[in-house]
């Protein structure tokens, strides 16, 4: 009995402790409602995130139509320049149209001009036939009169022979007198020569002078107009080199037109993809609220079915009680046994019957157990349910989740396409300015040229007044000359100014040439100026409705971006939530672990104390028996007592063994439910392991797809942007040589031409000084003949007209040239300098993008890094999964250690009952001391009572929780 009692306190100890794992399971479901409940108000924040969302959203559409009606505000601005742009055209048109007609009207006086030289040119020949025919007559005449002379000669000899002395003397003092005058008039006569010799000295060193600032201002104008040439050369290839340009603008708008067709289909097409993954999204969240609604119902269930196992622990308590009266039963025909120890037939039929009892109740306990394994089989079928459809909701969130993944790809490829529109958009604005610009300036040129040649005219006027006052001195003095010279000269330059009339008009022919090919050039450029200015604008209307279309798809791409943004702030928000729940889940793992640790000391502990209590126990039976052998003769007297004694503990006895074995089967269906629910328990937490061990392996996933994803997008767009570079620095220095070239190429040919072209002119005006020089000889001579004389003064008139302006015109076209040249050495100065910048940009922009490419490789290994904690965590998560594994089966060891310990305890009590029979040594007992029986049993039965009593106090595991 007292080893009965003994392992009853050993399980009583194992109970105790198999409570407190009851207790910590029932705090893990606790923590695990707890955990559930956080997911709930996770939903519902994420349910006001979505509103929130949607807000801004709204907030976005209104800021949309903003923009509409500023876009809207912008066409009417565009329109209005358009119509400035008209009436400038328009004002540009009048003007040619006035140039015209100024034109035609020099064209007119032109011809007048000519046609007055060819009249000049015939009365010349009639004079010169004139001319003619009067030397003949004076020829004729000259030889009558020699022979008239000789005649009066031979009569005045033969009259007047006697007379011929007196008149001689006469004729001597006349001649005499008149050689005195004659000689006194030649004196007066060489000193007014000498005086006029002065004079012609001086008037031709001033001739000399004005000759020489004549040649200068014409090697100016020869300048000049060489220049403007070379500019206008220089103007219609730079013209040509920007229509070039302008049809490959118009090539390169086709295509990226084609490319932005082509965008708007793909972005069309992810929107709808888009539009899909959202409703499947939308879809997926139902599902998921159906499952939380159909967890929530299995809970209720749940609760339900322990509500019904309460229910059936009652019965089982009501049986229990049942079974108590049938021990009770037994315990009477155990007495009735002890009465008749005699008869032993009576004696084996009544034990037969105990065990057959105890048989039944053996079968029913089965049954029972049979029953519940029966329903843990069916409650693990719906789990394993429930896991499947949790594992197909996990699949189905992966899919979308590569979905989005493959979108927020293509929407990174749409902006860097847009991207490359906008700087092929900016370089053709670029291009339309400088365009414009140039153009702007060539028509100020064109305006300052026109002053310029008024202010030229207006001073060649002012030069040709004073020229005009030098030739009349000039005429003054070949007037004094004249007198000397012989009509053969006069003859020679009238030959001479045929001559050079014939030249100047072969030249007036070719200038007459070079001023309609001018013309035509002038009015071609015009004409290409038109056709490039409509071009101009047609291009500027398409690139304006290009850069609308841009924007408004850099809209709807930034909206998408901040969706997707939102999105992966999103994901990455729920990946913190999941990586804090796993912290969480490990923690309780580890805590689990540790109460395990805890509770399996304490087993230890206790199983310590119940071994040294059991040798103590068989340390005092064997002093008891050593005392009952010595006492057993003198105990004899008090047998009578002894029997009563005896009576009184076999009641004793029977009820603490109804006791037992009702304590007994209670604590064997608690130990098989705290069994049950360990292996649920088990199960669980292998459960929740692989669902941990499937999330990090899909976060895994997820980030390695991420980040090869990142990788690729970063390694594109470093490609793209060197190439982008590498085109920059080519067009950049092809820029810089054709700058070059054009600077060479310009001195080359200005040098060229204005040595050339200044040898020419100044041969041409030697030539022309000449010709002056013969003009002026001529005029004298003309002044004796009056009518000839005011013929060829108008003529000179209008030849010097024409020539001052000529020069004129070269004057203002040299300056012209040279303030184009140094117009052009600024703007090759501003560029160069506007290059320089841009290289300096370029070159700050390169490393600034070093700088971030250094970046990222820095958060790409901190990536990495992070990536090995990860499976240096997933690999402790395995190692302490197995660990957890171990501890498992150790606890399984554990229990098959406790099925036996129960089959040895079934086996001590068949020994206990065998030994029942064999208490014929309990009826020799102490005689010396007869109360010391009593003793001790009245204080195993206080002791079990009190062990009985603080059993029933604790609550058992199958009680009702106020959940």
């Amino acid at each position: 009995m007292e080893e009965v009692c003994r392992k009853l306190e050993d399980l009583r100890s194992e109970m105790e402790t198999l409570r407190e794992e009851y207790r910590a399971k029932s705090e893990l479901s606790e923590n695990l409602r707890r955990a559930h409940e956080a997911q709930l108000a996770r939903l519902q924040e994420a349910k006001a995130q979505i509103e929130k969302q949607s807000a801004e959203i709204d907030g976005r559409v209104e800021e949309i139509s903003l923009s509409k009606k500023m876009y809207e505000d912008l066409e009417s601005r565009l329109m209005e320049k358009e119509s400035a742009l008209k009436q400038l055209a328009l004002l540009n048109e009048s003007l040619r149209v006035s140039t015209r007609e100024k034109l035609m009207d020099l064209e007119g006086r032109n011809r007048e001009l000519a046609s007055a030289l060819d009249e000049a040119n015939t009365k010349l020949e009639e004079q010169e036939r004139e001319i003619c025919s009067y030397k003949e007559e004076i020829k004729g005449l000259n030889g009558l009169l020699i022979k008239s002379q000789k005649q009066c000669s031979d009569a005045e000899l033969r009259a007047q022979a006697s007379k011929e002395v007196r008149r001689r003397g006469e004729m001597l003092q006349k001649l005499e007198e008149e050689k005195m005058d004659v000689e006194n008039q030649l004196k007066w006569k060489m000193e007014q020569f000498m005086h006029l010799e002065e004079a012609h000295g001086k008037l031709q060193d001033e001739f000399r002078v004005a000759k020489k600032l004549w040649g200068l201002e014409r090697s100016t104008l020869v300048d000049k107009i060489q220049t403007l040439q070379l500019n206008f050369d220089s103007q219609a290839v730079v013209i040509e080199d920007l229509s070039s340009k302008l049809k490959m603008c118009n090539q390169a708008l086709a295509h990226e037109e084609s490319r932005r067709k082509l965008l708007e289909v793909q972005i069309s097409e992810s929107k709808a993809l888009y539009d899909n993954i959202f409703s499947e999204y939308e879809e997926a969240r139902s599902t998921i609220e159906a499952l939380t609604e159909k967890r929530d119902e299995e809970i209720v269930s749940l609760r339900i079915s322990l509500a019904t196992k309460s229910t059936l622990i009652k019965e089982i308590e009501f049986k229990s009680a049942h079974l108590e009266q049938e021990n009770q039963e037994l315990q009477t025909s155990l007495r009735e046994y002890q009465d008749a120890q005699a008869i032993e037939a009576d004696t084996a039929s009544s034990l037969k019957t105990l065990r057959n009892k105890f048989r039944a109740l053996e079968h029913a306990h089965r049954r029972c157990s049979e029953k519940l394994k029966a329903k843990e089989i069916e409650w693990r079928t719906h789990v394993v349910k429930l896991e499947k459809d949790l594992d197909d909701c996990h699949c189905q969130l992966n899919s979308k989740d590569k979905r989005l993944l493959d979108l927020q790809l293509e929407l990174e490829d749409c902006q860097s396409l847009l991207m490359q529109q906008k700087l092929d958009i900016e370089e053709i604005a670029t291009v339309l300015l400088l365009v414009e610009s140039k153009f702007s300036k060539s028509c100020s040129v064109i305006e300052n040229l026109k002053l310029e040649m008024s202010q030229h005219n207006a001073i060649y006027a002012g030069k040709f007044d004073v020229l005009m006052g030098q030739s009349d001195k000039n005429t003054a003095l070949i007037q004094a000359q004249a007198e000397t010279q012989k009509e053969h000269d006069a003859f020679e330059s009238l030959q001479r100014r045929a001559n050079y009339l014939e030249t100047v008009a072969q030249k007036n022919g070719v200038l007459e040439k070079e001023l309609e090919e001018c013309r035509g050039m002038l009015e071609e450029s015009y004409r290409n100026l038109g056709y490039i200015k409509e071009q101009a604008s047609k291009k500027e209307i398409h690139i304006l409705d290009d850069l609308r279309s841009a924007s408004d798809e850099l809209d709807r791409a930034n909206y998408a971006l901040a969706e997707k943004t939102t999105e992966l702030s999103k994901m990455q928000c729920e990946l913190q939530q999941k990586t804090s729940i796993m912290e969480k889940i490990k923690l309780d793992l580890e805590t689990e672990l540790n109460n395990y640790r805890d509770e399996n000391k304490a087993t230890r502990k206790n199983l310590d104390f119940a071994i040294v209590a059991k040798m103590e126990a068989e340390n005092k039976l064997r002093q008891v028996k050593e005392d009952l052998l010595e006492l057993t003769k003198e105990k004899d007297k008090i047998i009578e007592e002894l029997k009563q004694h005896v009576v009184l503990v076999e009641e004793d006895n029977g009820r603490i063994e109804s006791k037992f074995a009702s304590l007994f089967k209670s604590e064997v269906k608690k130990f098989s439910e705290t069994e049950k629910k360990f292996l649920e328990f088990a199960k669980y937490s292998h459960r929740r392991l692989k669902e941990t061990q499937g999330l990090i392996n899909k976060l895994e996933e997820k980030f390695i797809s991420s980040e090869t994803t990142i990788l690729m997008t970063f390694e594109q767009e470093i490609f793209k942007y060197l190439q982008v570079m590498e085109d920059y620095d080519k067009s950049i220095t092809g820029l810089l040589h054709d700058v070059l070239s054009l600077e060479e190429d310009v001195t080359c040919s200005v040098e060229a031409t204005t040595d050339s072209q200044l040898k020419d002119k100044q041969l041409e005006i030697h030539s022309l000084l000449d010709d002056l020089e013969y003009m002026a000889a001529t005029y004298v001579l003309m002044e004796q003949e009056s009518k000839f004389q005011s013929i060829f003064a108008v003529e000179l008139e209008k030849e010097i007209n024409m020539l001052l302006l000529n020069l004129k015109s070269e004057e203002i076209s040299s300056l012209n040239s040279k303030n184009c040249i140094e117009q052009l050495k600024v703007q090759l100065s501003m560029q160069s300098l506007e290059n320089e910048k841009k290289h300096v940009q370029v070159l700050d922009e390169l490393n600034f993008l070093q700088i971030e490419k250094r970046t990222l490789v820095d958060q790409l290994g901190k990536l990495k890094d992070n990536i090995e904690a990860l499976h240096n965590r997933n690999a402790k998560l395995l190692s302490e999964k197995e660990e957890l594994i171990q501890q498992m089966m150790g606890f399984n060891n554990m229990i098959g250690m406790m099925y036996h310990a129960d089959e040895e305890l079934m086996r001590n009590w068949d020994e206990v009952l065998q030994k029942a029979e064999d208490e014929n040594s309990v009826t020799k007992f102490d005689k010396k001391y007869p109360f010391n029986s009593d003793i001790i049993d009245d204080r195993k039965y206080i002791s079990l009572k009190n062990s009985i009593q603080l059993v029933s106090g604790k609550r058992s595991p199958l009680n009702e929780h106020n959940w």
